[in-house]
């Protein structure tokens, strides 16, 4: 996932670190999937006969440029599940997850996001994207988004100093083994 420019580095060299040996099951009880994934959401959805909303089919879903520029329609996303086969972007969700309604919004691909996202107390929304997750420097008058997001490629920098110097209460037993994949 991508969450702007700038910023800090991890270490002087700019090494990538991924990939590791541990064991912890961060995953469901079969072990196969982490419950926030794309494809698991949208399994336990067809598993339980609700076949998801297809955001591509209906250009009032997303008025504007659809897909690619998609400003969601509040007057008809409302509860339920949908799914865009490829990727979506955002760029206005204005009074969209309000009313004490639930969503799911399953992207086949990269979800970019533009805009603010805020959800009313008592809404729920949740992004699960089978690619990236990128949200861009400046979404909007506020530069926060509120939901529950998950990407299935998500990769990440984690510096070995953090891990051997964490707070003995918070230190994991199982074993980490890094690789270099990028200097």
């Amino acid at each position: 996932a991508s969450f702007g420019t700038g910023g800090g580095r991890a270490n002087p060299n700019d090494w990538l670190i991924e990939g590791t040996s541990w064991e912890r099951d961060f995953f469901t009880d079969s072990r196969n999937s982490v419950p926030t994934s794309y494809g698991f959401l949208l399994s336990t959805a067809q598993g339980s006969g609700i076949t998801p909303i297809d955001l591509g089919s209906n250009a009032s879903y997303c008025t504007s440029g659809g897909l690619s520029d998609c400003k969601l329609n509040p007057g008809l996303i409302t509860n339920g599940i949908y799914i865009v086969n490829g990727h979506l972007t955002i760029t206005d969700a204005n009074n969209v997850f309000d009313g004490d309604r639930d969503f799911v919004i399953l992207v086949d691909g990269d979800l970019t996001i533009n805009t603010d996202i805020t959800v009313d107390t008592g809404s729920t929304v949740v992004f699960s994207a089978s690619g990236d997750i990128i949200v861009n420097e400046n979404t909007g008058a506020n530069d926060f988004i509120e939901g529950l997001y998950s990407a299935d490629k998500v990769k990440f920098t984690e510096r070995p100093d953090f891990i051997v110097n964490y707070p003995e209460f918070v230190k994991q037993t199982s074993p980490r083994v890094w690789r270099e994949v990028a200097p």
